[in-house]
Formats: C-alpha cells, sequence, structure tokens
C-alpha cells in the first residue's frame, strides 16, 4: 500500500513558548511543514527551522480564514493536517493507519485544558485531502466549506488533539479574549449565521457576561436546528442561567433539551446543579448517578467528567451535606480513580475524611494508599490541595519532599501545627500578604495578638473605618465589637472561627462567637459549617444555647437533628425531624427523614417520603419532573 503523504500547516506569531513542544508531537508523522508567519517577533521562527520548515510571511488581516487558506494553498502532499502552536498530538500515533482508507476529511477529538484541571472536549475537521477544493472561512472560528459538496467521505480518528490556549496564563499572555471579541462582534454584525452567534455567546460567556452571552445563544438556537453544535449551545445556555441564579428557568431548559438529545449527559449534569442550588438535595443526588448510568458525552462538544469524575465528586458532595459521610467516602475515592490528576476530586476526598473525624495520621495513611506520590505533579496537586484545606500534613510533605515553598505558604504550615511564632516570622516577612491568607492571619491574631502583623494587615487589605474597626475589635478582645459587624466580613470571620476550631483553640472561638453578637440567619450558616466540618460536640453546645432563648429556630433544630444523625444518636435526630415535618414541612425536612431511614435501613418508610418529596419539587417548579 502507498503512502499517503501530509503537510502540516500552521499560522503563528510568537509562539516560542509553545512551538517546540508541537512540532516534537508531529514532525515524524508529516512530510513538510508550512509555517505561515504573521510577524513573530521572537524565536518562534527560527525553532521551526529547526525542523526544517517551510516559513512563509503574511501580513495579518484580522481574519483567521486567509491566513488558513494561504497555507494550505502552499501545500504540496495528499492530505492536510492544521494545528495550532498551542495544540500537540496524542505520542506513538500511526498516522498512516488513520487515513489509510484515504476518507475525504476526518474529525478528530479534542482535549482543551483549562485551569484548575478541568477539561473540555470537542471535534473538528483538521485533516482532510488537498487540492479537492475545501478551503476555510470565518474570521475567527474559522471552518472548512464542507457543506458545498455533495457526497464527501468521513471518518474519526482514534486519537486526540490536545490544546492547552485556554488557560488563563495563555489566553491572557496572548491578549485572545479582546482580540477575539472584537473579530466576533464584527463578524456577527456582518454575517450573524448560528455558528458566529454562537462563537460570540461563548466569547461573552468567557468573559462573564451571562446576560450578553445568553442573547446571543438565544439568538443562535433557531439558526442552529441540525449543527454538531447544538446540545452545547442548549448546555451553555443553561450554564448561564445558573450562573444568573435563575434555577426553575434552568430546570425547564434542560428538561426540554434532553427530549431533543436524551442521551447528552451534561443536561442531567446540570440539572443536578440546579436542584442542588435549591436544595433538593435528594433530586440532585439522582441527576448525577443518571450522569454516572449514561457515561461521557461521545461524537459531542462537552465538558470532560460530567459522565464520570464530575458526577462522583458532586456526589460526595451532596452525601457529605447529608451525613452519610461512607457514600460520600466511597464517591470521592471513585472520583480520585478516575482522575488522579484532578485537584477537585482529591480535595473532596480529603474533606470528607476530615469531616469524619478522622485524625491526620489516619489521613496520612489513608493518602499513602490511595494518592501514592510517584511523579512531581502528584506531589504539587496533593501539596496544593492540603494547603487549601489548611491541613497541618501540609509540614509533613514539605518536610519530607523537601519542597521549596515560599512564606506565605511555610507560614500556613506553621500555623496549622500550632506554631504561632513561626507563622508570625514568615508573615512578617513578606513585604506583600497574599489575600487568600487573610482570614488565617486574622486567626492567628485572634489566638496571639501582634501589633506589627495587625497594622500590615490591616493596610493590605484596603478597609474602610467600619470594617477596621471590626478586624480591631476581633484582635482586640474588645467587648463592643461587633454588634455591628459589617456584611463585607461575615464570610472572612466564619472562616476565622472554623480555623479557630481546627486549631484546637475552642475557647477562643467560644468568646469570638458571643462576641460577634450575629444575627439567626449569620448564626445558621456559622453552624452549619461547624457542623460540616465535623466538630459535632461544639455545634450540638452552641444549638443547644440558642434554642434556650428560640425554640422555634428551625432552621437550628434540623442542624441539631443533623448533628445528632452523624452521632448515630438515631432517636433524637428521628424526634427533631419529625417536629420539622410537623411544623415546616418542606422538601428538606422529608429529605433529611429520607437520609436518617437509609443510614437506619428502614425501607418501608421510604416509599411514602419519595411521593412527598417529588410531590414538593413538582408544586414548586410548576413542572412534572424527569423520571430518571
Amino acid at each position: 500500500m502507498s503512502k499517503n503523504t501530509v503537510s502540516l500547516c500552521m499560522i503563528v506569531k510568537d509562539e516560542e513558548t509553545y512551538i517546540r513542544r508541537c512540532l516534537d508531537s508531529v514532525s515524524n508523522l508529516v512530510d513538510e511543514i508550512i509555517i505561515v508567519d504573521t510577524g513573530s517577533t521572537d524565536s518562534t521562527l527560527s525553532i521551526a527551522a529547526e525542523y526544517g520548515a517551510k516559513i512563509l510571511k503574511f501580513t495579518w488581516q484580522e481574519d483567521f480564514a486567509i491566513a488558513r487558506n494561504f497555507s494550505i494553498e502552499n501545500a504540496i502532499s495528499d492530505y492536510i493536517l492544521v494545528l495550532d502552536a498551542d495544540e500537540y498530538i496524542d505520542q506513538d500515533i500511526n498516522l498512516q493507519e488513520s487515513i489509510k482508507d484515504m476518507k475525504d476529511y476526518y474529525i478528530i477529538n479534542f482535549k482543551n485544558y483549562m485551569d484548575g484541571g478541568y477539561i473540555s472536549t470537542h471535534q473538528s475537521i483538521r485533516l482532510f485531502k488537498n487540492n479537492i477544493g475545501l478551503k476555510y472561512y470565518g474570521k475567527i472560528h474559522e471552518h472548512l466549506n464542507i457543506d458545498d459538496f455533495d457526497n464527501l467521505s468521513v471518518a474519526f480518528t482514534d486519537f486526540f488533539i490536545h490544546h492547552d490556549g485556554y488557560k488563563n496564563d495563555v489566553f491572557n499572555q496572548k491578549n485572545k479574549f479582546e482580540r477575539n471579541l472584537k473579530i466576533l462582534e464584527k463578524e456577527v454584525k456582518s454575517n450573524p449565521t448560528g455558528y458566529n452567534l454562537f462563537n460570540l455567546g461563548t466569547q461573552y460567556k468567557v468573559g462573564k457576561e451571562y446576560l450578553k452571552a445568553l442573547e446571543q445563544f438565544k439568538k443562535s438556537y433557531s439558526l442552529s436546528k441540525n449543527q454538531m453544535y447544538l446540545p452545547y449551545l442548549l448546555y451553555s445556555m443553561g450554564d448561564c442561567l445558573l450562573q444568573l441564579g435563575r434555577n426553575k428557568e434552568g430546570i425547564t431548559l434542560m428538561k426540554d433539551s434532553i427530549e431533543l438529545f436524551p442521551k447528552y449527559t451534561g443536561f442531567y449534569y446540570l440539572i443536578g446543579l440546579f436542584f442542588e442550588n435549591m436544595n433538593f438535595y435528594r433530586a440532585a443526588e439522582e441527576a448525577f448517578e443518571k450522569c454516572l448510568e449514561l457515561g461521557e458525552v461521545e461524537n459531542f462538544q462537552s465538558i470532560e467528567g460530567v459522565g464520570s469524575y464530575f458526577a462522583y465528586i458532586k456526589l460526595s458532595e451532596l452525601q457529605q451535606k447529608q451525613g452519610n459521610l461512607l457514600k460520600a467516602l466511597e464517591s470521592s475515592f471513585s472520583a480520585i480513580k478516575l482522575n488522579k490528576n484532578f485537584p477537585p476530586a482529591l480535595s473532596q476526598y480529603i474533606s470528607v475524611l476530615k469531616s469524619a473525624g478522622i485524625t491526620e495520621s489516619d489521613i496520612k495513611e489513608n493518602l499513602v494508599k490511595s494518592y501514592p506520590i510517584n511523579d512531581v505533579k502528584k506531589l504539587e496537586i496533593l501539596t496544593g490541595v492540603l494547603y487549601a484545606h489548611r491541613n497541618k500534613l501540609l509540614q509533613v510533605y514539605i518536610d519530607g519532599f523537601n519542597i521549596n515553598v515560599n512564606n506565605s505558604v511555610l507560614a500556613i504550615a506553621a500555623l496549622y501545627n500550632n506554631e504561632y511564632e513561626k507563622a508570625y516570622t514568615y508573615w512578617n516577612k513578606e513585604e506583600i500578604l497574599d489575600k487568600r491568607n487573610y482570614s488565617d492571619i486574622i486567626t492567628l491574631l485572634t489566638v496571639q495578638k501582634n501589633q506589627d502583623l495587625l497594622e500590615k494587615l490591616l493596610k493590605a487589605m484596603n478597609l474602610n473605618k467600619k470594617e477596621k474597626k471590626a478586624i480591631s475589635s476581633i484582635v482586640e478582645k474588645n467587648e463592643d465589637i461587633l454588634n455591628c459587624l459589617p456584611d463585607t466580613l461575615f464570610e472572612t470571620i466564619k472562616d476565622v472561627c472554623v480555623n479557630l476550631l481546627t486549631l484546637g483553640e475552642k475557647k477562643v472561638f467560644i468568646d469570638l462567637f458571643k462576641r460577634l453578637n450575629l444575627n439567626e440567619l449569620k448564626k445558621v450558616q456559622l453552624i452549619r459549617s461547624v457542623i460540616n466540618k465535623g466538630y459535632l460536640n461544639v455545634a450540638i453546645n452552641l444549638i443547644t444555647e440558642e434554642l434556650k432563648i428560640n425554640n422555634k429556630n428551625y432552621e437550628l433544630i434540623g442542624l441539631l437533628g443533623d448533628a445528632y444523625a452523624r452521632q448515630n444518636k438515631y432517636q433524637e435526630a428521628l424526634g427533631l425531624y419529625t417536629q420539622l415535618i410537623e411544623n415546616v414541612g418542606d422538601y428538606s425536612s422529608y429529605n433529611r427523614l429520607f437520609c436518617l431511614y437509609e443510614k437506619i435501613n428502614y425501607s418501608d418508610g421510604l416509599p411514602m417520603l419519595k411521593v412527598q418529596m417529588k410531590r414538593i419539587l413538582e408544586t414548586e417548579l410548576g413542572i412534572n419532573i424527569i423520571s430518571y
């Protein structure tokens, strides 16, 4: 069988950081490399020359299709392979095997890597026959004119193209956002196709302008009925509604979308998030269980993980919120097994262990078995997660692997090992305090005041007079604090309170809690955090005292039942949940009793509760909920 020759065609500008990786991945697979340069001033072209590339100069015209077409016009091989410099191909692939059936074009799966380990997937035509009239159109997100032909043959390849151009450091470095937005707005004005409107909506969504994005997606929908991107368009509309807090509207949209694409996992994933936002926890669990049943989305654009590790993480979070820590641990471990390099999976695993009251030494033992450190990346992920959790094991790993970290990280490690003087020393060395450490520094100052650090902190936080007074009062242990704690500081002070318990400074916590003089809503939020972190006896004592003042605070009654249920004091929990149902009777009340019945294996009581919960759900939503 004769070989099919392949030309790699690229357009570049100032890509010295990425182009070598790209060319390394593909240079032994292609017969020629064509580089169209639109004005590089760095070492991009000298690197390309090392690979024998044919380099062509081209004046940028704010039109990617024109530049692409110029590159392929200069190709002489049987096939064209198109890559960008921040993309690369799977190792050890057999490109000749992929094109042996000589289709007119091939659809290749993409993995787009984003910050935090998130990955989106999509498909694109990047491999096609030369000299059959295929060319690009569209100033941005350009694509081939396959619709101009009848009966072109097509197949999927069995390899991936990897792309990290959506990471913030890459995106911002190249000023991609403003450039893309400017081109897309002009393109939509002159050519308002469904595809262009979809891309403009996506660009607004990247910029967190969700109302603008939603508007463009709605316009795109009516023009995109038969397009491959339609499921992801609907998903993106749902995600915008999620970000805007329009939960009922989002559920209705996803329910309608499922009728069109019943196997598109992302719709169920969003439904789970909408239900969770509305505290319909059991319904949310069922949605994420459906995601696992369907598995990952194939042959459509999607977010990787919605049918696997994402769904397990969300299940674990819900199970943890409902006090089912054994299931939560199993779900989080399943997420880790599916993606060991995804920090949120490991973070949730450690969160459940801590919530269950597991000691640091036992957590370390669990980590040695479930997350062995066999490469640098895993060590970076683990230490990053331990830092985020303010876990004293951070110091163990810093010392054990001789890791070089900055003073802020050393200060955190010292603080949560109760080495307060060390923590002061490290933070006082810092010229600029890391804003992620503000609540930790306040925690330290609350335990042991240091005037120099306090002054440095107040200057760094850029507070108004009222906020400065509040922080100073907390540290000075003034009694007048806080008859007026500013709302802007509540989340920070809530973290301080939980940090104090993490440090074992229970007396300092109790003193601070009394001085804060919080309203009922904020007390409930703080006590809920205390329970979720596993400090059950502290929470029970706080709630008991509060209920002496107001024995009809049903939020606190529910939380007291939750704390007792986690301590396996089932009779106490049952009495409180029954009281809730009699006096409130909302979805959350029945949900709590449902979880308790599951925990004690009282299966006879579950059917009636399911009926009640479904009735409440449908009444609140005004629609029939999806039957999974």
